[in-house]
């Protein structure tokens, strides 16, 4: 006759102790609850030549939060669904904080019954897995329908394992806290650097989201923002919101203040945690748990940190909203003023020396032959504006606007043949130095049109660390500078414009071989509007 572990340890009280030594050495490793569970699982099976058994561990309210199973293969576990959260005689071992041993499991009156697709179980054993006066787990185990009754040694054996037990789960549930808060601390990490690289109201709600969502995968969840004047949102924002609880969120959000909120009411068998970042309503986290599993401190801290990160880089995003839509208006207004300051008044004096010349034969076909010239350039500088209207200014800086408008004096050059550089990134350059330097390249290149006579010419502006440099040359004819009026209306405003803001300026140029302007413009300085 087979002689079991069982039969051995009852004539042999040491023989206990002996196979007890290689269990306590294999709990004794530090490892994730769930292995633990799996290794004292199948040693109280062994122990007590049980079929089945299980781990159950206890949340704070004495609920099943895990239930790691011996003896049923996964398929079996799959069909029967979700596991148990411990209403019927599972929960009767935390309830009464001590073994409950019956012959058969539906003669119990804590029996609540088992669920679909579950195997016939007879015999059943619980022995509670206690730290202190505290039960955080129990031992369960089980035999078929009309299997052998567990005796007291049974009993006794399980309770000699339960010390060592507590311990071993107690150092595994320590260690998954700080994998956990190390995961947690490493997405706050991710999700900060993906925030600040943002521009968008809604990318920033739908990356929020998405680190919501790695932390949570199991959890329904909705991250929520608030419109406010100027935005881009035509009312409140919710990611994902084709959802139960998106819908429920939507219902109550503006009645919530800032802070963390517990809607236990809000989805039908579930918490949700909301949480509300902000001085003002912002943006707001929310997650649905179910009743028995509710998030840990670590989580629920987890989840503030993304929720007040998440405020803080939408704060960001619309400051920077507004930054831009004032530019534009700055924009807009520098478009009228070029507009009136300069081709306005270029119409004018064409009209005004016509009319002065009206009398006077001579005059009048001089001051014609300088009107198609000056009407000419005047086309031109339309062109450039309409060329810079067509590609829009909505959402370009300062220094994407002066390259795209010096790019449309260029293309409107039907004479020269001009090669351009403009490098000027997303350089800060501020209304009134963006328009000075513009008045200055405009004016250097109608001085190439007007008097160089050249096939060529190039046009190079870059930023080089702390200065902007400016070089347009042309292979022309060149000019002698000692031969220059020194009142010559041309040079001497460019000269003015770059004095104006801090720049300084060299012009070379000699007879039949061209001539050079180059110009530094300081960026760390401050230039008045």
């Amino acid at each position: 006759m087979r002689v079991s572990y069982a039969d051995e340890m009852n004539a042999a009280p040491e023989a206990l102790v002996e196979r007890l030594q290689p269990i306590l050495l294999d709990i004794a490793e530090l490892a994730p609850l769930e292995q633990v569970a799996e290794r004292l699982a199948s040693a109280a099976s062994e122990l007590t030549s049980a079929q089945y058994a299980a781990i159950g561990v206890y949340g704070r309210r004495g609920e099943l939060t895990r239930f790691i199973t011996h003896g049923l293969d996964a398929a079996a576990v799959t069909r029967m669904g979700h596991p148990p959260r411990g209403a019927g005689l599972l929960g009767e071992v935390a309830r009464q904080v001590a073994p409950v041993r019956v012959d058969a499991i539906g003669e119990h009156p804590a029996t609540s019954g088992v669920p679909p697709h579950h195997p016939e179980m007879g015999p059943y054993l619980g022995v509670p897995v206690m730290r202190g006066s505290v039960a955080i787990g129990a031992f369960y185990v089980t035999r078929p329908q009309g299997g052998e009754p567990f005796t007291a040694e049974d009993e006794e054996r399980l309770l000699a394992l339960s010390p060592y037990a507590s311990v071993a789960m107690s150092n595994a549930m320590v260690h998954e806290l700080e994998l956990r808060r190390a995961a947690c601390a490493d997405e706050i990490v991710q999700a900060s650097a993906e925030l600040q690289a943002i521009h968008d109201e809604r990318e920033c709600a739908s990356a929020l989201s998405r680190s919501v969502q790695r932390l949570f995968p199991d959890h329904d969840h909705v991250v929520l923002i608030w419109p406010e004047e100027g935005s881009d949102l035509d009312g409140p924002l919710v990611h994902p919101g084709d959802s139960v609880l998106g819908d429920a969120i939507t219902d109550i959000a503006d009645t919530l203040d800032a802070g963390r909120h517990w809607l236990e009411d809000l989805v039908p068998g579930h918490h949700v945690l909301g949480y509300v970042a902000g001085g003002e309503q912002s943006a707001m986290v929310a997650l649905a748990c179910d009743y028995e599993m509710r998030p840990s401190e670590v989580d629920q801290q987890a989840l503030t940190q993304l929720a007040d990160i998440g405020a803080i880089a939408l704060s960001s995003v619309r400051r920077e909203a507004a930054a831009r839509a004032i530019e534009r208006y700055q924009i807009r207004d520098a478009i009228a003023r070029d507009l009136h300051d300069d081709l306005i008044q270029s119409i004018y004096s064409v009209g005004l020396g016509l009319q002065m010349s009206r009398h006077d034969q001579n005059a009048l076909e001089a001051a014609l032959d300088g009107a198609v010239d000056a009407l000419s350039e005047v086309i031109r500088d339309l062109r450039a504006y309409i060329t810079q209207l067509e590609r829009g200014v909505e959402g370009l800086t300062s220094a994407e606007l002066l390259a795209t408008r010096i790019a449309g004096q260029l293309r409107s050059d039907e004479r020269i043949r001009w090669s351009e550089q403009i490098e000027l990134d997303a350089t800060s350059l501020g209304s009134r130095r963006e328009r000075q330097l513009y008045l200055i390249v405009r004016e250097a290149i109608s001085n190439v049109r007007r008097h160089s006579q050249a096939d060529r010419a190039s046009l190079i502006l870059r930023r080089r660390g702390p200065v902007l440099e400016l070089e347009v040359a042309d292979d022309g004819r060149g000019f002698d500078r000692d031969q220059v009026p020194e009142r010559s209306v041309g040079l001497r405003s460019m000269e003015e414009r770059v004095a104006d803001i801090g720049g300084s300026m060299i012009i070379e140029s000699a007879l039949g071989q061209g001539t050079t302007l180059r110009a530094t413009f300081p960026l760390d300085t401050e230039v008045s509007s």
